[in-house]
Formats: structure tokens, C-alpha cells, sequence
């Protein structure tokens, strides 16, 4: 008790810390176009349209999933449609990232291991940029360690009780894919499997990915994707292959 105690003691004071480092002005400059204005076109055009098919000054977009959208056509529809609203999404996700930080230092390695892992992620000047910025980054980041805070704590308290941790890391993994881009999914389970395989605790695979966590993993990560590919015959193709394949050999035709 003593412990968990810490741990929300820990999360609790790097959150506040973060809230004082990044909150303050954050409607206050103008958008940063094309960067900050695009994606708060997007999720403007999606209050009026489909929040399946993404579009971009009436135009079908596919670079990006859609939960930054989501998240900031909703903060749109709560508060208005400012550069305070759009931002939003983005500070909330820089949040969340310390926490889940916070959280998983401070149960593995005490309170002070906890204020000490999200400090340094505070400490990231990218992050913090990013965390008043309208761009997926921060949410990207925070369903990222999520994902490896549940899995770790997963895996650290092995009773069945626990299992619950190992299912909520699935789904934020699949958050991540929903925030940027499948990797996002792929990449952090392959590093916690390549970490559980060097310590010989890999089998059975079960006992870090149970049934319930793969199925969420699955259908969070990749029901959005199936749906836009049903309804839109194109987007696989350049989804895949364009945004993708392409793009990392620098192959890219631009009309």
C-alpha cells in the first residue's frame, strides 16, 4: 500500500510540474502554418463531414490516422475552434506521457525513480515543443509508454490479479497506431519481446500478451485502418505502399 502510495505520490507531482512547464499561454501565438494549420483544418472540416474519411480543404487525407482529429474536433466542439483548442489534444497527450513515465519508475524503482523518470522526459526539448503544438507527436509518445508500462508492470507482478495491466498495455499500443502510424504497435512489442527473450521469461507468451490484450491490441490498432480500406479503394495502396514502402526508399512521385 505504502508503495502504491509513492507511486501516485510521484505521478502526481510530475504532472503538476509538467502542467506549470507547458500549460501557460498556450492559445496565445498564432498558428504555425502550414504545420499547426493543416491538422486544425482537418479536424474543422470533420465537424461538418465524415470522422472516418479524413479531408484536408475538401481533398481526401491519408497521411495520418485520425485520433489527433478526433481529439481536437472534440476540443473544438467543447471550447471552441481557437489555437487554445487545437492545442489541447497535444498537451493532454505530454501529460499522460509523464504520468504513465512517472507511474512505471515509481513501481519499479520507487517514488524517487518515478520523479525522476518524468522529469526527464520534461527535460526533452522536442517534447515539450511538441506538447503546444497541433501535431500527433505527444499522443504517439504517450500510448507508446503506456503500452510499456503496462506490459512491464504486467510482467513484474505476475499473479493473475495483474493481468489487467498486460491488457491495458495491448490497447494503448494500439492507441499508438491510432495516433501515427502501425509501427507504433509493432516496433514497442518487439522490444519488449527481445527484452523478455535476453532475460528467459519470453514463454509462454501468454503470461505478457494475453488473449484479451491481443484481440484489443488488434482491434484498436487496426479497426480504423480496416474500415478506411473497405469504404476507400485507394487507401491501401498508399497507405502501404506510398506513404510507406516508397517513402523510406525516397521512390516518392509527386503530381
Amino acid at each position: 500500500m505504502a508503495a502504491r502510495c509513492g507511486a501516485g505520490a510521484a505521478v502526481v507531482v510530475t504532472v503538476l510540474l509538467a502542467v506549470l512547464l507547458l500549460a501557460p499561454g498556450l492559445g496565445q501565438a498564432p498558428f504555425d502554418d502550414p504545420g499547426e494549420g493543416q491538422h486544425a483544418e482537418i479536424a474543422r472540416e470533420m465537424l461538418g463531414g465524415s470522422w472516418i474519411a479524413l479531408r484536408l480543404n475538401g481533398v481526401r487525407y491519408w497521411d495520418k490516422p485520425p485520433l489527433l482529429y478526433w481529439l481536437t474536433a472534440t476540443s473544438f466542439t467543447m471550447f471552441g475552434i481557437d489555437e487554445w483548442s487545437a492545442r489541447l489534444p497535444s498537451l493532454l497527450g505530454a501529460l499522460l506521457a509523464v504520468a504513465g513515465a512517472a507511474l512505471l519508475g515509481a513501481r519499479l524503482l520507487g517514488s524517487a525513480g518515478g520523479l525522476l523518470a518524468g522529469a526527464a522526459l520534461l527535460s526533452c526539448a522536442l517534447f515539450a515543443a511538441f506538447a503546444r503544438y497541433v501535431r500527433p507527436e505527444t499522443l504517439f509518445v504517450a500510448a507508446i509508454q503506456w503500452g510499456f508500462t503496462g506490459l512491464l508492470l504486467g510482467q513484474a507482478h505476475a499473479p493473475v490479479r495483474d493481468r489487467g495491466w498486460a491488457v491495458f498495455g495491448c490497447g494503448a499500443l494500439g492507441v499508438a497506431a491510432l495516433a501515427k502510424d502501425p509501427l507504433g504497435m509493432l516496433g514497442p512489442l518487439a522490444a519488449v519481446a527481445v527484452a523478455l527473450a535476453l532475460s528467459g521469461r519470453l514463454r509462454p507468451v501468454r503470461a505478457w500478451m494475453p488473449a484479451l490484450g491481443v484481440v484489443s491490441l488488434l482491434v484498436i490498432g487496426l479497426g480504423w485502418y480496416a474500415v478506411a480500406a473497405a469504404t476507400e479503394p485507394s487507401f491501401l495502396w498508399y497507405s502501404v505502399v506510398d506513404n510507406h514502402l516508397l517513402n523510406v526508399a525516397r521512390m516518392r512521385v509527386y503530381p
